[in-house]
């Protein structure tokens, strides 16, 4: 079978705490949550979270907060230092090989898949995922799917 080519359309990051007023809050897709350690030299930037889900955002993220206020063990990134951001990312298109689409396609196994290819691709890029807290797809490739992930520049 042929790759399916996935374009994915991201958001600007906004802080975390304004994640509420990203136009995107009632779509799924992937999150893309980074924090900033403020330094005398300088800034660093690092990864500390890429999640996906089925759900909309808004539903998701209530739950990573909702955990973390509620229950001591919390969302584990909302535990670290700094200043968070977040970009929210959506499918934007879909391209199949020249056979069309395929019968049967799970979206959860596809955001999976995307969600694992984002994460082999940083680390191709010499990305460091070592702040990662989902630990299953940083030692992991799903591959439910064969996807190339283009990225199309943030545009909201």
């Amino acid at each position: 079978m042929e790759p399916i080519n996935v374009t994915m359309k991201w958001s600007y990051p906004r802080p975390l705490e304004d994640y509420k007023d990203n136009p995107l809050i009632n779509s799924c897709g992937l999150y893309y949550i980074t924090r900033v350690i403020h330094y005398k030299n300088g800034d660093n930037k690092s990864p500390v979270y890429i999640g996906k889900t089925a759900r909309t955002f808004s539903e998701r993220f209530y739950e990573h907060f909702y955990d973390y206020e509620h229950y001591s063990k919390g969302t584990p990134f909302l535990h670290k230092h700094g200043d968070f951001e977040v970009r929210f990312g959506i499918i934007q298109k879909l391209q199949f090989g020249s056979n069309g689409m395929p019968a049967n396609i799970d979206f959860e196994k596809l955001l999976l898949a995307t969600e694992s290819s984002v994460i082999y691709e940083m680390k191709k890029l010499g990305i460091s995922t070592h702040n990662l807290v989902n630990v299953k797809q940083t030692n992991g490739y799903t591959t439910d799917y064969d996807i190339i992930v283009h990225k199309q520049v943030s545009v909201i």
